[in-house]
């Protein structure tokens, strides 16, 4: 199918932008994905650690098999591990508080034993007792004055036990909860970096439009100065595409070209940049464009309509006009077959034709670039 949608084309305002709106949405969905995988894990985590333990904690376990390859396991201290000298008791759940499982245990069969006393406690602690319910004491020592502290106070002891331990599973319910907060001040700093963002535009557009050029040109030096889009691609392509309009309307030369070189450098920016920007920005609509072909386009033509009397090597322009090229084509040549693309939030099996038009007018228009920026003397058959 054409996974081109042109009915886009009518209603795209500033589709550079909408990406970044589109990140945040992303961030605030992956951010209740999180907690709600992390509910799910802690409320089943009895379920899911009697699954773990079964996977996990005895001799003849995949994990243990293997390692019992590379690694002769001492089963004396194991057992001096699993017995508290003030129990009569082999085994249990409290004695991992008491004994064995904490890091000063780590550090004394480390001294007796060597470099095999740290592996056994290696072993027995983090790929056996951390995948069942009860787990392991995550303070580095002094879990068991700890817990009798807890009980005196009116605690229960499996309550002491489940505050002073960590499972499997309330260890990956920490983490999606981190990955959750993360992915929540992403979203609250994009918001904050596109309002921001937003509010200068309108503002340096404002004054171009009235012929206040240098006071405009100031408020772009801000955004450059404070970073505002220095960790988003989008912005930074949508501030050099708005810098190169700009040098075209410009009241004089030294504003033109002050423009010019402000597209310049950041469209530059996202060209060196290389893996680290999207493979494909939306253009013209729903079509999809090679990133760096739009960012090389941007920073050819401030080199050619604004910079050509500047200190820029001008192979250094060139080789990355032609590299963008190249980038489009291999682009178009992609979405001219049949395969999977992300349109909005779905996979799609079609092609995109419009796409693949896109790139290669993209890529005939930076050779044109090219072509003009070559000397006279230069001889296009050698």
């Amino acid at each position: 199918m054409n996974c081109d949608n042109t009915s886009a084309f009518a209603s795209s305002q500033n589709p550079l932008i909408a990406v970044e709106r589109k990140s945040v949405q992303r961030d605030q969905e992956m951010a209740l994905i999180y907690v709600a995988a992390a509910t799910g894990v802690l409320g089943n985590q009895v379920e899911i650690t009697r699954a773990t333990r079964a996977f996990m904690d005895h001799d003849q376990a995949f994990l243990q098999q293997f390692l019992g390859r590379f690694f002769e396991f001492d089963q004396e201290i194991s057992a001096w591990m699993d017995r508290d000298p003030n129990s009569t008791i082999a085994g249990g759940w409290a004695h991992r508080l008491t004994h064995g499982h904490d890091l000063v245990a780590m550090l004394r069969l480390w001294q007796e034993h060597g470099h095999v006393g740290g592996l056994e406690w290696v072993n027995h602690v983090w790929l056996r007792d951390f995948w069942t319910p009860h787990g392991v004491p995550y303070l580095p020592a002094g879990s068991g004055p700890v817990y009798d502290w807890l009980v005196g106070q009116g605690v229960t002891p499996a309550n002491a036990l489940s505050l002073l331990s960590l499972n499997a599973a309330e260890a990956a319910t920490g983490i999606l909860v981190l990955l959750s907060l993360r992915r929540v001040a992403s979203g609250i700093n994009r918001m904050q970096r596109l309002k921001k963002f937003g509010a200068m535009l309108h503002d340096i557009l404002d004054l171009s439009a009235k012929g206040c050029d240098p006071q405009a040109l100031d408020l772009a030096d801000r955004v450059m100065l404070l970073g505002i889009t220095d960790k988003s691609p989008s912005l930074t392509l949508q501030f050099a595409t708005t810098c190169l309009d700009l040098s075209r309307t410009a009241s004089d030369f030294s504003c033109a070209h002050a423009w010019g070189a402000k597209a310049f450098i950041a469209a530059a920016s996202l060209v060196r940049a290389g893996g680290d920007v999207p493979k494909t920005a939306v253009y013209h609509g729903n079509t999809a464009v090679s990133f760096a072909g739009l960012a090389a386009t941007v920073m050819v033509s401030a080199y050619a309509s604004q910079l050509r009397v500047a200190n820029i090597p001008e192979a250094n322009v060139l080789s990355a006009a032609r590299f963008a090229a190249q980038k489009c084509i291999d682009l178009a040549e992609e979405q001219r077959r049949p395969n999977w693309f992300r349109v909005g939030a779905k996979n799609v099996w079609g092609y995109r034709p419009l796409s693949a038009l896109s790139n290669l007018q993209l890529a005939l228009e930076m050779s044109t670039l090219c072509g003009s920026l070559l000397q006279p003397s230069h001889d296009p058959i050698a």
